[in-house]
C-alpha cells in the first residue's frame, strides 16, 4: 500500500509547496474529497494556458521542420459556418490530415476574447468597429447584405412592401452591444430619423434565437 500511495504523497508535498510559495491556499481538504479555492482556480487557468502555449510552441517547431501536425482552433459566426468554412475546411483536412480542426461557433463577444488570449487561432467575424489589439491582421473574405428576420405568420410578412419605417413599432431580439450587427441597425435607423429599436432580449445563442422568433413578433 506504501508504494501505491507515494504518487499522491508526492502530489500533496507539491501542491503544499506551491501553497507556501505562494502564500496562498490552492485546494481545500476535507472529509469530502479535496476542491479547488479561489486562487486555486484561478491558478488552474494560467496552468491550462500555460500548457496551449506550450503545444502550440512544439507545433510552431514541427512546421519550422516541415512537420504538419497539430490543432487548428477556427471560431466563426453562424454565417461563416453555413457558407464559407465547410468546403474550405475539407479541402484543408485533405491536404493536411494530420492536423486537428476544431470549430467555435458564436458571436463576437465571446469570440473575440478567445481570439485575443491565443485560444482561437482564426476567427471569421464581422470586423469590430474599434479592435482592441493591432497585432491581428483582418481580411475581407465574405460580403453579407443586412437582412430583418421575422417568422413566417408575422405581421409583416403579410406586407407586399415592408418600409424601414414600420419596423420600429414591434420588439426585438439582438446580440448585446457591441455587436457589429447592433451597431449598423442602430445606425441605419439614427439615419432614417427613426427612434431605436425597442430591445426587448438580448442573446449570443443562435439556437434561442430562431426558437423565440418563431413564438413572437419579435424582429432580429
Amino acid at each position: 500500500m506504501r508504494n501505491a500511495d507515494t504518487p499522491g504523497i508526492a502530489t500533496s508535498k507539491s501542491v503544499r509547496r506551491i501553497e507556501d510559495d505562494l502564500g496562498a491556499r490552492l485546494l481545500n481538504r476535507g472529509p469530502n474529497g479535496t476542491q479547488l479555492t479561489l486562487f486555486g482556480q484561478m491558478l488552474l487557468g494560467y496552468a491550462q494556458l500555460i500548457l496551449e502555449l506550450a503545444d502550440e510552441a512544439v507545433n510552431e517547431i514541427d512546421a519550422l521542420r516541415g512537420a504538419r501536425r497539430g490543432v487548428l482552433r477556427i471560431g466563426a459566426l453562424p454565417i461563416a459556418l453555413q457558407q464559407l468554412l465547410p468546403d474550405a475546411l475539407i479541402r484543408f483536412n485533405r491536404k493536411a490530415p494530420d492536423i486537428s480542426i476544431v470549430v467555435h461557433e458564436g458571436i463576437n463577444e465571446n469570440l473575440l476574447p478567445q481570439l485575443y488570449n491565443g485560444r482561437l487561432d482564426i476567427l471569421f467575424t464581422l470586423k469590430p468597429s474599434e479592435p482592441q489589439s493591432d497585432d491581428f491582421e483582418w481580411r475581407s473574405v465574405l460580403v453579407e447584405p443586412v437582412r430583418i428576420v421575422c417568422r413566417r405568420d408575422h405581421p409583416l410578412a403579410r406586407l407586399e412592401r415592408v418600409a424601414l419605417a414600420d419596423l420600429p413599432a414591434y420588439p426585438w431580439l439582438l446580440p448585446p452591444m457591441p455587436e457589429p450587427d447592433r451597431l449598423t441597425l442602430d445606425q441605419i435607423f439614427r439615419k432614417a430619423g427613426l427612434p431605436r429599436a425597442k430591445v426587448a432580449m438580448e442573446t449570443t445563442s443562435i439556437t434561442f434565437l430562431k426558437s423565440t422568433l418563431a413564438r413572437t413578433d419579435y424582429l432580429s
